[in-house]
């Protein structure tokens, strides 16, 4: 997915992006990861997240969704 598409800050020089984890009340936060990591790209009927740069949970450690 092109970056400038995320929906994604930088604070203090590190990328996040901000995420729902299901519920939609709150918005929560995923970092970049080095290796293994998931698209912010929403993938249409297909349930599994396709490769990208962006952890697989959150900084709490909850799987987010992507819609």
């Amino acid at each position: 997915m092109d970056p400038s598409r995320e929906n994604s800050i930088s604070v203090l020089d590190r990328e996040l992006l901000l995420v729902d984890v299901g519920v939609g009340a709150e918005t929560h936060l995923a970092g970049v990861t080095h290796e293994g990591g998931r698209s912010a790209d929403p993938q249409g009927n297909n349930p599994a997240p396709a490769d990208g740069r962006w952890e697989r949970t959150t900084m709490c450690g909850r799987t987010w969704v992507m819609d």
